[in-house]
């Protein structure tokens, strides 16, 4: 189901959560809730910090999106955006939920960053 304002899909008896923001193997309706889930919403988190707010893909419909996700596509990042960090928000947005980093790994990772930017 798609809310009212197009924001929100939610799956009966599954998950439910901003469209945008869904890891790609919760979209069938199929799939077990896993930490996972929120490392990939992470990484769409990461895009949005450095794209000023925009929500990813704004040229489709919020009803689309999850097709698309599920099919592969992912924000793509402006040429300015550190390729470290680029490459961090692209490994937390893995297609494959077991190659996404843990979250005490994630953590490690972006302290390294942060500590780089010093």
């Amino acid at each position: 189901q798609i809310t009212e304002d197009g924001t929100r899909y939610a799956m009966v008896d599954q998950a439910c959560g901003t469209v945008t923001h869904m890891a790609p193997e919760l979209l069938p309706g199929k799939a077990h809730v896993e930490a996972s889930a929120d490392i990939y919403s992470f990484g769409i988190l990461m895009w949005e910090l450095v794209s000023g707010g925009v929500r990813p893909f704004p040229h489709l419909r919020p009803d689309h999106i999850p097709r698309h996700v599920y099919k592969g596509a992912r924000p793509i990042f402006g040429e300015l955006v550190p390729l470290n960090y680029r490459g961090l928000a692209q490994a937390c947005w893995a297609a494959d939920p077991h190659r996404r980093p843990k979250a005490a790994d994630l953590v490690t990772m972006v302290t390294v960053q942060m500590q780089e930017l010093d």
